[in-house]
């Protein structure tokens, strides 16, 4: 098992903007942690365990970029190699212009660019929609990072106002399937 002070360094370790320490053992902490035996139970809250303990999971969001408010400013992108931060270079007015509106579910377009804008060496996508309504509300953001994503599509979708899948998607289209 791990002591309380180990639990506490390997929780304040995945915390830390900088990067975790380097002398914290992540797979001993990650048996400990999913025994099922349950030995982290009696060092856990009640409430929800594990959850609870795991940095963004609990009542308190993942340290780095605040959502709510949005920030004046984003940090410097530079060095940050996601779809959305190349998007987000490429026309830096986007932010300004988006960072005073929320979508449906209340969620602002930082929400939507946390994961990217925390995790600088991330070369994925580096944004999420928070709802379907981000789309809509943020599609000043969205259609150029989509483009990115789907190069065919952007050249189909080009001088329209919205891009149409080119496939059908419900239910009905679906013939015969085997399990």
């Amino acid at each position: 098992g791990l002591s309380q002070e180990e639990l506490a360094k390997a929780v304040s370790a995945s915390t830390s903007v900088a990067g975790p320490a380097a002398d914290v053992d992540y797979g001993r902490f990650l048996s400990w942690l999913f025994d099922e035996s349950g030995a982290a139970s009696s060092c856990l809250p009640p409430s929800r365990g594990v959850w609870d303990v795991l940095p963004g999971y609990g009542e308190d969001p993942y340290p780095g970029l605040c959502v709510d408010p949005c920030p004046e400013e984003l940090p410097d992108l530079s060095q940050h190699w996601s779809l959305a931060a190349k998007v987000l270079r490429a026309d830096p007015s986007i932010y300004p212009r988006l960072r005073s509106l929320r979508a449906s579910c209340g969620s602002t377009i930082a929400a939507c660019l946390k994961a990217g804008v925390d995790v600088p060496a991330s070369r994925g996508l580096g944004a999420a929609a928070c709802d379907a309504s981000s789309y809509e509300v943020f599609w000043d953001f969205f259609r150029p990072l989509l483009k990115e994503c789907h190069p065919r599509l952007a050249r189909e979708a080009d001088g329209k106002e919205s891009v149409v899948y080119p496939h059908r998607l419900d239910a009905s289209s679906v013939r015969d399937i085997r399990l």
